[in-house]
């Protein structure tokens, strides 16, 4: 860049009769062109102008300006102003998947269960999902977790394993209101499978155990009553004949 300075001094010294609109148009383009070959061949080159100018359908971004919050960019061309803004988040406006396994979870009655469940979110506001929690994915884990925790703890252990789609239901009523604050939109939620622990499963077969055992004792008992009374009205059948046969004798 010094030599774009040089450039019209000599020229004043070794032709010293050229006008000056002249000398400033030659430093014009000794200067334009010493830029240019600095930008192209220098080492240390400047950072790109924008680094992916065409933001792709799915994706958002959001923007920062010296520091703070500035705008969020959409799909398609977009400007930006060299060394003062700065693209802070990336954001994907697809459904994200997130599956949460081994939810330990304490019914009503005591049970002890482990819950698996899956949600689909969506970024509706990139810039609380940027600035409102910290890592919403993690966030949204912790959330559902929580929530699952209070559901199921409300419900006894038959009402959980035989209505998960009321537990789905107490679980997205109970995520949409934080969902929001996180600039989040909970698309779908559901209970993939909730398992009794391994206590508690040995327990129901013993119960079921004692279940079965005591109808077959019942139906046995009922059918030995019944026969007993078959029996019963048979010699009483039996006692009135044959005193119907003495009697007309």
């Amino acid at each position: 860049m010094a030599l774009a300075a040089i450039i019209p001094a000599a020229i004043t010294l070794i032709a010293p009769d050229v006008s000056l609109q002249w000398q400033i148009s030659i430093w014009c383009i000794a200067t334009v062109c010493c830029a240019f070959f600095w930008v192209k061949f220098s080492r240390n080159k400047p950072k790109r102008y924008v680094e992916e100018p065409l933001i792709g359908e799915a994706d958002q971004w959001v923007v920062e300006r010296l520091g703070k919050y500035h705008t969020t960019l959409n799909p398609g061309l977009n400007i930006l102003i060299p060394f003062l803004d700065n693209i802070a988040y990336r954001m994907s406006a697809k459904d994200q998947m997130i599956e949460v396994k081994g939810i330990e979870a304490i019914t009503k009655d005591n049970a002890m269960t482990q819950v698996n469940a899956i949600c689909f979110i969506r970024v509706a506001d990139p810039k609380k999902a940027a600035y409102g929690v910290d890592n919403f994915n993690t966030a949204v884990r912790n959330l559902v977790m929580t929530t699952i925790r209070n559901a199921v703890g409300g419900m006894e252990l038959d009402e959980t394993l035989t209505n998960r789609d009321e537990l789905a239901a107490r679980l997205r009523q109970s995520m949409d209101v934080q969902m929001v604050d996180w600039g989040l939109s909970l698309r779908t939620v559901d209970i993939q499978d909730i398992t009794p622990s391994d206590s508690m499963l040995k327990s129901m077969e013993k119960q079921a155990a004692a279940v079965r055992e005591r109808k077959a004792t019942e139906e046995l008992a009922a059918g030995n009553k019944n026969a007993a009374i078959m029996e019963a009205q048979g010699k009483k059948e039996a006692m009135i004949l044959d005193a119907e046969a003495k009697q007309q004798s």
